[in-house]
């Protein structure tokens, strides 16, 4: 739904929504090597005006449940030529919460500054997600500002923590 004198306006005063029920999504990193490939169940794609850009996802990671929410900036935010927009991202699975919050820049892929954040009650309900038997620890995190290398990601402020234990430097994955 749209209306307006002009383009600007129309996209100012659009809105839309997108519903998508079974596919799969990849999701690339880095030198857009596939890192994960999600089976979607569900997806609902929504912009209203003057609103954020919402994406809501529920599907399976390998045999795990999974959800993701992602909200950025407005239909007008991307169609004015902003050179950034706020990112708010949320993924559950396996009993483990990750978040991403900050702002990135435009085209995407070009940088930002975002501030990750990935915690669970017990280390091994990842054990199956990510094929490695992890010990019985918690509750757990893992936060920090993350920046994106050529082959990977990287937190250089790294803060891990596991029941009352803390651990303090940097973390990369490539």
């Amino acid at each position: 739904l749209g209306r307006g004198s002009d383009l600007r306006e129309l996209i100012q005063h659009s809105s839309f929504e997108a519903r998508l029920q079974n596919g799969n999504m990849m999701l690339r990193g880095p030198a857009r090597r596939v890192v994960t490939e999600i089976r979607l169940e569900q997806a609902l794609i929504a912009a209203m005006p003057g609103k954020p850009i919402t994406v809501r996802l529920q599907g399976l990671l390998d045999a795990t449940p999974a959800e993701l929410s992602v909200s950025t900036g407005t239909l007008d935010d991307f169609v004015r030529d902003a050179s950034q927009v706020p990112l708010s991202v949320e993924a559950r699975a396996s009993d483990a919460r990750l978040t991403l919050e900050g702002v990135v820049e435009l085209p995407l892929g070009r940088g930002g500054a975002l501030t990750m954040a990935l915690a669970g009650e017990q280390l091994d309900a990842l054990s199956d997600l990510t094929q490695v038997e992890l010990p019985p620890w918690g509750p757990w995190s893992l936060e920090g500002p993350i920046g994106v290398t050529p082959t990977g990601y990287e937190v250089m402020q790294l803060t891990v923590r596991s029941g009352q234990s803390r651990l303090y430097g940097r973390g990369r994955v490539d």
